[in-house]
């Protein structure tokens, strides 16, 4: 429907005005622009890891661990803590730059008294980030052509046309740009996954249960008093009730013991 629109408003200019057609322009340029082999190509690496390992100090294990992880430039984007039976752990995921992701593992592995689990992961995105850069340099010059256009046009519904498929192609650019971010951000910084626990020795695990379970008893007996307080109100409407119908009940075991005796 564009391409129709803007040869119809082409003719009617001068004969010697060439008509843009971007049907064939986007065609033209949506191809894949080559990639000369002379040129240097930056490998994307997205590297992952991750490292379990059991210390018998899990603060100084934390101490140690702040230190490396400013030491190498990186930061802890999530820290939890967990604590079961009979062990006591501690979980971070840290954001490190790639050039020092080797050096941390090495630094973390020295810390640690044994380590239980060592996974590292590489996974190379170097083509997919080539076709985005080169699709997203596409759209830009597609861009600049439908720009160009959009100041030729000749009416109302040319315009209206041409700025419907400049809005979708920047939705598209904006996509790609997107993409292009969540690349370099993923190969630029590593991400080590670090978890390190603390057995407890079950004696002293049951100690502590047993106080906390002495504790825990007497919060719930103190709370249950509390909620009798509370609903003193309606024990004693079902007080009064009970009584209500025992003597209720008696009278009439009276009445049919004097029936009966009557009757007889």
């Amino acid at each position: 429907m564009l391409a129709v629109v803007l040869l119809a408003g082409a003719c009617g200019k001068s004969g010697q005005e060439h008509a843009f057609e971007p049907a064939a322009a986007e065609q033209e340029l949506m191809v894949t622009p080559q990639v000369e082999e002379s040129a240097p190509i930056e490998r994307k690496l997205i590297r992952e890891g991750n490292l379990s390992f059991e210390t018998d100090d899990l603060m100084g294990a934390q101490r140690d661990l702040d230190s490396l992880i400013k030491q190498y430039k990186g930061y802890v984007t999530a820290d939890q803590s967990f604590h079961t039976y009979g062990r006591e752990s501690r979980s971070l995921t840290v954001r490190v730059p790639a050039d020092n992701f080797d050096a941390l593992v090495t630094a973390v592995g020295q810390v640690a008294q044994r380590i239980d689990q060592r996974d590292i992961r590489t996974q190379d995105v170097t083509e997919e980030f080539v076709d985005v850069e080169a699709r997203l340099r596409t759209k830009k010059e597609l861009e600049i052509r439908y720009l160009k256009l959009l100041d030729r046009a000749a009416n109302v519904e040319e315009i209206l046309a041409i700025e419907q498929q400049i809005g979708t192609l920047r939705a598209d650019i904006e996509a790609t740009e997107g993409r292009l971010r969540y690349l370099s951000n993923q190969s630029d910084l590593s991400t080590l996954n670090i978890s390190y626990y603390r057995p407890i020795p079950t004696t002293r695990e049951f100690s502590r249960r047993f106080k906390d379970g002495f504790g825990n008893g007497w919060e719930n007996f103190v709370d249950f008093i509390i909620w009798i307080i509370n609903g003193w109100p309606f024990f004693v409407v079902l007080a009064a009730a009970m009584f209500a119908w025992k003597r209720w009940w008696t009278k009439r075991r009276q009445r049919k013991g004097v029936s009966e005796s009557n009757s007889r």
